[in-house]
């Protein structure tokens, strides 16, 4: 089943969706209402919008319209990101295939076809994010590259540079040779794979070998010492001494250091400082030089013997080990952890080069403060320990990109190596002056770490550094950051040291983490396993709304989530729902109101108009927290169950009746009109339309509605409606049970001395719904009954039910579900009792089978009652 026509109608109309923007555009000359900011986390512009987007904007979108019915001032400021390295990256396989490089282009050329890329992929991006109903402020769109932007990271970097906090120097960083620019620490995956490790002998000075094992034999040109542990007794005469080389014949020392592990390898360790971190921290503790063997593209350079010098590394790699010889002791096979781009997926080169650094140390402890002192909260609580964690343990930030898409770091040298930074050339030729220096500058090739500038966002995008800019002044802190758990460290906790560097605030009140989306098997959406989901194409067959009311329902307080088309149907066929209840109401003739009578006096109106109080309590806490899952299962529970299962079931019987009808045409109105300002956030399309078919002569559209606020006095006394509901889902329960067909009138029986009265006025209603004939005693039941008796909460049932049934059959057929599922619920109790499945098995399999195995009992105890019912009847005189 596709897309309704209904659906396509609205969703399509573009002059509905320019209503919402205009409407929920920030007044910037409003300045007595509540201001209410969310930064839009921008996505890259490398392609389209995935589900982690279509989740975390629709989440944003929720919050918007709601806070906005709430009577606020609100401010969504929608964005994108240059992503230097991954925008590059592509730009320059899109020229590959048109037969050109980068490195033959000059700069400014190779910048004109990222603009136009840019272009091409951002236009696309505000496309989809506008198909979704996105009610972001459009006409304050930024894009990192912006020149305000870029005016702000400048300002940013020269504060930061003149403060100390940033610095050049010579490090060993992680360099993607394929890319040929410095990698983060958190751009790196350590993938596990299956390699070789060879033994290799080393002369030692004064006679003997030391056997060193490596995964990386061509580092062996840059070794500039080997390494044992202080107490390994097998090595206590070579400390001190010299080993050679093989293939370079240079002697290094043989030094012992406590970071050695005795049992991994041989226990002794080649030392390449300049290509390896634990070996760097080695060789700064014992002074031990450090040879850089590789240039730039990963290629051998000029420190290497003639012949290995061009060579690529694996190519280096086969020729040393034909030519180590004898020296080559042994190799084994080994699965070992491999240091991956996420980028371009080459290995990691550690490389020692000069780059830019920010020092995070006092940034990070100041970031730390504001979550514990609960000036910042996270939503789910437990990711603070992860942003914590990851604080606790900063490393100097790597901020220059060998890169030519980005910020362009705004510093400039002169012939002598000297650093002026500023803003301008101008500027920075005063400063050159300033110190005596009068030769022609130069800037920086290098660009910034994209998270630099993203790390900026939440106030860069508000106009500072005018801080007396009137967004800044009105919207800074931001409320709320919505994003997922993935980037805790690469964005979040880098804006809030940042933010409270430059503008003594943290950035936002309140971080909400989302789940990050993975398929119905719990794997991770990627295009090589072909479990993608495009959120544009789900859009198209089943409808926006049924997308953003799906990823609503998974938006669980969990780390992961998962996500499939059965989803998106579950949503889909729940529009349905609403839909016909629309359609009903249109046919009845009932028209929103917005008020209720004076005087309420049907029980079932005074149930509804209470669920619908209880309703939007609910979805308010719901969002105030952030659980959205919690919001949208309220709204499923209350359209599903309460209004169609119960109320509208109980309104086509009402209208029969005169006296009834104008009561319940009125309270379905108000009920109706009251669901759906509650429900706009979650699916703004269809609840516009509905609403435009109960309010014809209102101008106003829905999201124009304030919030639902209710009167104390309409917490009405209602009629204990539960219990009519129990009966009625009892006597279903039992039709579906012993599979007695719908056109089967059921003769019930009823004995109550609480509840005659209620029962009775609905007896017609209990009837029709159930196909039952019903009477209804004020007196204690018969001790012995003819028939299947059931024991509710203020009500025994007796179901005359002899003569349509083969009681040995039914009761064979009982006895044996029961011994299946105790069969089922012991083994899956044995399974759950052993440690050793607890221990190996992932959590979200041990929740998940102690959750089917709870509910396996309910449904054994649901038949083992069954069984007693049947088996008495059975017995009975």
């Amino acid at each position: 089943m596709h897309t309704l026509p209904w659906f396509q109608e609205i969703e399509n109309n573009e002059s509905l969706k320019q209503h919402w923007w205009e409407y929920f555009r920030y007044d910037t000359k409003d300045t007595t209402r509540e201001t209410y900011t969310i930064i839009m986390p921008p996505p890259n512009v490398t392609g389209s919008l995935h589900l982690g987007h279509a989740l975390s904007s629709t989440q944003q979108d929720i919050l918007i319209r709601f806070h906005k019915a709430l009577g606020k001032n609100v401010l969504w400021l929608p964005g994108t990101d240059h992503a230097g390295i991954a925008t590059q990256m592509m730009v320059e396989k899109a020229l590959e295939k048109q037969g050109k490089s980068r490195s033959l282009m000059e700069r400014d050329t190779f910048l004109h076809h990222m603009w136009q890329w840019k272009e091409e992929y951002q236009e696309r991006i505000l496309y989809q994010m506008k198909r979704m109903g996105f009610a972001a402020d459009w006409s304050q769109l930024t894009f990192t590259l912006d020149e305000s932007v870029s005016y702000a990271t400048r300002e940013a970097f020269v504060r930061l540079y003149q403060r100390g906090k940033i610095y050049k120097a010579k490090r060993l960083v992680s360099w993607d040779p394929v890319l040929r620019t410095a990698l983060s620490d958190l751009e790196v995956e350590n993938v596990q794979e299956s390699g070789t490790l060879w033994t290799i002998s080393y002369n030692v000075e004064g006679g003997g070998t030391i056997h060193v094992a490596t995964t990386r034999p061509e580092t062996l040109l840059g070794d500039t010492g080997i390494a044992v542990h202080p107490q390994d007794e097998r090595y206590a005469g070579y400390v001190g001494r010299r080993a050679q080389v093989p293939l370079v014949d240079r002697w290094v020392p043989i030094i012992a250091d406590e970071a050695i592990d005795l049992e991994k390898g041989t226990g002794a360790v080649k030392l390449t400082p300049a290509h390896d971190f634990l070996d760097f921290a080695i060789a700064q503790r014992h002074n031990l030089p450090c040879i850089d063997i590789f240039d730039e593209g990963g290629h051998l350079n000029h420190n290497t013997p003639f012949p290995f010098r061009n060579l690529e590394r694996l190519s280096a790699r086969h020729l040393i080990l034909d030519q180590l010889g004898e020296k080559l002791i042994c190799e084994s096979s080994v699965h070992h952890s491999v240091p991956r781009s996420q980028r371009s997926g080459s290995i990691i080169e550690p490389r020692l080069t000069e780059q830019w650094f920010l020092d995070t140390t006092d940034m990070a402890k100041r970031a730390l403060a504001e979550v514990k002192s609960g000036a910042c909260e996270f939503f789910p609580k437990d990711w603070e320990k992860t942003y914590e964690e990851w604080l606790s343990h900063i490393q100097p930030w790597c901020i220059s990109r060998q890169l030519w898409w980005g910020h362009q770091i705004p510093a400039w040298y002169d012939t002598k190596g000297n650093v002026f930074v500023a803003h301008t050339k101008k500027e920075a030729e005063l400063l050159a002056e300033a110190q005596g220096s009068t030769e022609p500058l130069t800037q920086d090739e290098d660009v910034l770490d994209t998270w630099f500038s993203s790390g900026l966002w939440p106030f860069s995008t508000l106009g500072w550094p005018r801080e007396d800019s009137p967004l800044f002044r009105a919207c800074y802190p931001t409320r709320v950051l919505v994003t997922g758990f993935d980037i805790i460290f690469f964005w979040v906790a880098r804006m809030m040291m940042l933010g409270l560097e430059l503008t003594d605030l943290s950035p936002f009140k309140q971080v909400c983490i989302h789940p990050l989306i993975c398929d119905e098997k719990r794997k991770k959406m990627s295009k090589t396993k072909g479990n993608v989901i495009d959120p544009m194409e789900v859009a198209d067959q089943y409808g926006v709304d049924a997308l953003r009311f799906a990823l609503a329902l998974v938006a669980t307080p969990s780390a992961y989530t998962t996500f499939g088309i059965k989803h998106v149907e579950q949503a889909r066929n729940f529009m349905t729902k609403l839909w016909n209840v629309g359609r009903f109401s249109e046919l009845h003739h009932i028209k929103g109101r917005f008020d209720l009578p004076q005087t309420v006096l049907e029980d079932m109106n005074r149930w509804v108009i209470r669920q619908t109080i209880a309703l939007e309590e609910e979805v308010k806490k719901a969002l105030h927290s952030y659980s959205f899952h919690e919001a949208a299962s309220c709204i499923y529970t209350q359209v599903w169950s309460v209004i169609c299962d119960w109320y509208v079931e109980w309104v086509k019987d009402s209208l029969r009746h005169e006296s009834h009808s104008e009561e319940v045409r009125h309270i379905m109105g108000w009920v109706l009109n009251k669901t759906l300002i509650i429900l706009h956030p979650f699916i703004p399309f269809v609840t516009q339309a509905l609403w435009e078919m109960l309010n014809p002569k209102n101008k106003e559209g829905v999201w124009q509605q304030d919030w639902p606020c209710f009167a104390p006095e309409l917490s009405l006394f209602v009629p204990p409606i539960e219990r009519l509901q129990e009966l009625i889902s009892t006597i279903r329960r039992i039709r579906a049970e012993f599979t007695i067909p719908s056109n089967q009138c059921i003769e019930v029986h009823i004995y109550t001395m609480l509840d005659r009265k209620l029962l009775c006025s609905h007896k017609n209603f209990i009837e029709r719904i159930t196909q039952t004939a019903c009477t209804v005693y004020e007196t204690s039941p018969p001790e012995r009954s003819q028939g299947f008796s059931v024991h509710l909460n203020t009500l025994t049932v007796i179901f005359r039910l002899q003569d349509m049934l083969d009681m040995k059959k039914e009761l064979n057929r009982l006895q044996q579900q029961c011994i299946k599922i105790q069969t089922e619920i012991y083994e899956w109790e044995q399974r759950l009792g052993c440690q050793g499945f607890r221990k190996k098995a992932a959590p979200h399999v041990v929740r998940e089978l102690e959750e089917r195995c709870n509910q396996k009992k309910e449904i054994l105890k649901r038949i083992e009652q069954d069984l007693t019912m049947v088996n008495s009847a059975h017995h009975a005189p």
